[in-house]
């Protein structure tokens, strides 16, 4: 313990030492970092807050509910400003799903298609989204950027009361349901 506090709430929102924090509503994680000048001092914004990057991804949970990506399909402009909430882009995806078993363990399987929109959990510049390259299958998991932005201290403490340490997160998600395409051991 640190402070009275469980190790693994130590970063939460003091002293902006930021780690991974994550999002239950949405399975995502965000790597929140201060900026630093190139002479090693805080970046500020023109309104002097200090700026923030932060980088976006998916839970293990998360990618749990995405099946095999079709396409990314980018909805906002990058390096333009976003609003908290704004739709950052929209993953297409197919996947397979016992449907019936029967007693001599024949499985009959379905084919499910679906997307799933991530939004921004900070207002502040998007620099970039995940994009779909020509020839070539988009793969995630639980280690990829799937977009990069930058936001001031502001827009930062406005997410305290919904982020989640990754304690915080484990606990939330212990005994929920499992995603749509979580393997057998998982569940």
């Amino acid at each position: 313990e640190i402070e009275g506090r469980p190790a693994c709430m130590r970063g939460r929102m003091a002293g902006r030492r930021f780690h991974r924090m994550f999002c239950p509503s949405s399975h995502i994680w965000v790597n929140i970092t201060a900026m630093e000048t190139t002479a090693g001092r805080a970046a500020k914004s023109a309104s002097r807050k200090e700026l923030y990057n932060i980088k976006i991804g998916f839970t293990e949970r998360g990618i749990d509910d995405i099946g095999d990506v079709v396409s990314v399909v980018p909805l906002w402009n990058q390096e333009a400003p976003i609003g908290r909430g704004d739709q950052l882009f929209r993953i297409e995806w197919e996947g397979h799903q016992i449907t019936s078993a029967d007693e001599l363990y024949h499985t009959v399987w379905n084919t499910v298609t679906g997307s799933t929109t991530v939004t921004a959990p900070f207002a502040g510049n998007l620099l970039g989204v995940i994009q779909d390259v020509p020839g070539k299958k988009c793969v995630l998991d639980s280690q990829t950027i799937v977009a990069e932005l930058v936001a001031d201290e502001d827009s930062i403490d406005e997410t305290k009361d919904f982020l989640l340490t990754e304690c915080e997160y484990v606990t939330h998600i212990d005994g929920a349901s499992p995603g749509m395409f979580a393997s057998v051991e998982e569940m």
